[in-house]
């Protein structure tokens, strides 16, 4: 047996040690703790079942947070998201995929359709509704076919939840492109208010429909005298609150009364081109040789640029709370990168993740369009702006699923389950709160 013995000068120095030691491990695990209790809690609240994080209560699963396919026909306006979900596990093995493989030749895997079950699993594409009810509108749009008063009455029925319905953006030129395109498939045109960057909106007048776009110019705290946009005289969001948009407060207003039936925002882009050009322009700067020139896009992030950006962050939703109210339904829309992915995206990424984790905390849901447009280069108007085409079809569906949801309703794989509420004051308060939790934790989840 093995006898250790301490003097006197031993014995100090080991419990030093050992306290040392001790009082780590007790940050570590407290630390640890303060994360994942949030976690834990939301879980609770959600009923979701820890080790099984894709089995969320029944109904409260985000279809376009789950991993899946967009479909993308020659005609964008029939495309859809297809997710690989339950359903996509279990169905049976196509024949292609047998082995041993018995065929003559290579199997043939050029079939870009998916078949009828999953495309039933799609979520409902509202567009395709409203396009198609519009019509009904534009005599011009049938070119003599015959008047299906039937599937107007259907339509108008189905389509009723939408009439005096209010969203609010406030966000960067990437979702007012998305709104004027709304615009465009119904053959109206969005108007957009000048100066450049300040607001703007769709109507469609037969359903009293109506999306508002306030132009957020960055989280910055000033206008220093580097800034690049001349026309531009406010840039912090409180002044711009108070000098362009609390004049149009009442545009924003919905069914409700208090607030927008539903707020989509973000601030990415604006953000990155702001920390980019204080490196390059300021004197005290590294980079003051290049100065003005639209510079150090390629890099990281730095670690003060991340706490600025996640501070303001929490003062932005604080400010909407303040505006509209605790129960208002925002939804932080994720940052898209730009058209060719690359370095000057580094910094995009990391203001995303500060995003996401400020939502998660602050109880805010999450728009992942941003994942979907990955890739897609094609479908891009320009280097940070998306084209009109199956993308911004698939933002609208998106942005009116939420919309969907805030009026009342409940889709699952497909399926109405619950039709919204065409008068607001029989909207239950809880209405949009009863999967609320689960999604800001699938946003969480899916980052």
């Amino acid at each position: 047996m093995l006898h250790v013995q301490f003097n006197m000068v031993t014995r100090p120095k080991f419990l030093l040690l050992f306290v040392i030691a001790f009082t780590a491990l007790g940050s570590f695990l407290a630390g640890r703790f303060i994360t994942e209790s949030k976690v834990i809690i939301l879980k609770e609240k959600a009923n979701v079942p820890q080790p099984q994080p894709s089995h969320v209560a029944t109904q409260c699963m985000d279809p376009y947070k789950v991993p899946g396919y967009l479909y993308t026909p020659e005609d964008y306006r029939q495309s859809s998201y297809v997710p690989f979900d339950k359903l996509y596990h279990d169905y049976n093995q196509p024949d292609y995929a047998a082995y041993p493989w018995t065929g003559t030749a290579s199997p043939d895997l050029s079939d870009p359709i998916p078949e009828n079950e999953f495309l039933a699993t799609s979520p409902h594409s509202w567009m395709l509704d409203l396009v198609t009810y519009n019509r009904y509108f534009d005599d011009s749009a049938y070119g003599g076919r015959p008047f299906n008063k039937a599937r107007r009455n259907e339509l108008a029925k189905s389509l009723a939840w939408l009439r005096g319905r209010r969203i609010l953006m406030i966000a960067d030129s990437v979702d007012r492109y998305m709104m004027a395109y709304l615009c465009e498939e119904l053959g109206y045109e969005a108007v957009i208010n000048k100066p450049r960057h300040t607001t703007a909106s769709c109507t469609i007048p037969h359903l009293n429909f109506t999306i508002i776009h306030w132009h957020l110019a960055s989280y910055y705290t000033s206008r220093p005298n580097w800034w690049w946009q001349d026309i531009m005289e406010y840039v912090p969001f409180e002044e711009r609150y108070d000098k362009i948009f609390k004049d149009k407060l009442g545009e924003t207003i919905g069914l409700n009364g208090k607030s927008p039936d539903l707020i989509i925002f973000q601030s990415g882009l604006w953000d990155q081109v702001t920390f980019n050009k204080k490196y390059a322009s300021e004197p005290e700067g590294k980079y003051a040789i290049n100065n003005k020139k639209n510079i150090m896009m390629e890099r990281q992030s730095t670690w003060a640029e991340l706490r600025f950006y996640g501070s303001r962050l929490q003062a932005f939703i604080s400010h909407l709370r303040n505006l509209f109210g605790e129960n208002a339904h925002i939804i932080h829309r994720a940052l898209t990168p730009h058209k060719t992915f690359n370095d000057r995206d580094i910094m995009v990424l990391e203001l995303d993740r500060v995003a996401r984790s400020i939502s998660f905390f602050e109880g805010v849901e999450v728009m992942d369009w941003a994942k979907l447009t990955a890739g897609f280069s094609s479908e891009w108007k320009d280097d940070v702006h998306v084209n009109k085409g199956a993308l911004s079809w698939l933002y609208q569906n998106i942005m009116l699923s939420y919309l969907f949801r805030a009026a009342g309703g409940v889709e699952y794989q497909g399926e109405i389950i619950r039709d919204p509420i065409v008068n607001a004051s029989d909207v239950p308060e809880d209405a949009w709160g009863e999967c609320h939790d689960s999604l800001v934790l699938q946003s969480f989840e899916n980052r």
